[in-house]
């Protein structure tokens, strides 16, 4: 069993935490609640893919006065986006080709805004001041999905995301949305909400 530690925003007790550059422990529930002002970064250094946590600059002093700029920030996106209840920015497309008597894939990276998405949700993605509707099929996360769409590091197969992929695309992170390529179509700064 690991070890629980004190987070020292809200005092709670968390399994999951990270340990910032100013020795402190900050529970993943603190952290999600301030990534819609500081999400993760991702960076690489010889050819590997790392995650920044954006809290790390950040003095014990100012962080609790984060907290109420994080909830008017995300106040101020719902009204932004007429009050739906997730939205996701899109940073970067790739179609990938499903093989003889497959699919293809339009892997989408960004990150959301605000909210979560699941798998087999069903969104909707404006486009061109226009909108559609579709059904995430996958969805991928972490690391992995930056060195796919930002750096490019190889050609990634829709088989291999199989083994990479979660239920759930959560603020803060960046994540592909993986969708069967229908007749739609989705580019850089779209939005894809629900």
């Amino acid at each position: 069993m690991q070890e629980l530690f004190k987070c020292v925003v809200c005092g709670g007790s968390a399994q999951y935490i990270s340990t910032l550059k100013y020795k402190r422990n900050i529970c993943m529930n603190c952290i999600s609640r301030l990534s819609v002002l500081h999400p993760f970064e991702y960076t690489t250094e010889n050819n590997t893919t790392k995650t920044v946590c954006p809290l790390d600059d950040i003095s014990p002093e100012q962080l609790k006065g984060e907290f109420e700029k994080a909830r008017e920030c995300r106040e101020e996106l719902i009204r932004k986006y007429d009050y739906k209840y997730a939205v996701f920015e899109v940073k970067a497309v790739k179609t990938i080709k499903g093989g003889f008597l497959q699919a293809d894939y339009l892997n989408v990276y960004g990150r959301p805004l605000y909210g979560d998405f699941h798998i087999f949700d069903e969104v909707t993605i404006s486009h061109s001041g226009g909108t559609t509707s579709a059904r995430i099929d996958a969805i991928c996360d972490d690391a992995i999905t930056y060195a796919f769409h930002e750096l490019g590091a190889k050609q990634i197969k829709q088989a291999e995301l199989d083994g990479l992929t979660c239920t759930t695309a959560s603020e803060g992170g960046a994540y592909v949305l993986a969708f069967k390529k229908g007749s739609f179509d989705v580019a850089e700064r779209d939005i894809i909400f629900k």
